[in-house]
């Protein structure tokens, strides 16, 4: 990274054997700017919020990534929201996946989408 002057090596971009991958990044320079380029780096990984979703009437047209509520959230708040099913019958999991260095708009998309969708006042 420019910015601290740090070496940052990220393994295993050219193996090719998925059995034998390391998920170890090393980071090699000065003490200070190696610390403040792990901080970077953790600001850049995903964070990741989900909830469960029961429709009460299935008889509904399901909600997805299309709904217009779920649009507007992901275009505001800057994160990703997708729909998986459970086990459960008519239940989905709402997963909304953004940016460490974000978490208040993950947080607060979260947040809006549990109020619109499970019908909970804000």
């Amino acid at each position: 990274m420019e910015l601290t002057c740090c070496h940052i090596h990220f393994p295993d971009s050219n193996r090719n054997n998925p059995l034998e991958k390391s998920n170890q990044v090393s980071i090699s320079g000065k003490i200070e700017w190696v610390e403040r380029a792990r901080q970077q780096i953790r600001m850049l990984t995903p964070l990741i919020f989900s909830f469960e979703l029961t429709m009460k009437n299935p008889v509904h047209t399901p909600i997805n990534e299309k709904y217009p509520i779920v649009q507007m959230v992901q275009d505001q708040y800057n994160v990703m929201v997708t729909f998986r099913k459970c086990s459960k019958l008519f239940s989905h999991n709402v997963v909304v996946k953004g940016s460490e260095s974000e978490w208040t708009k993950v947080e607060r998309a979260t947040g809006v989408l549990i109020h619109h969708l499970c019908d909970i006042p804000e």
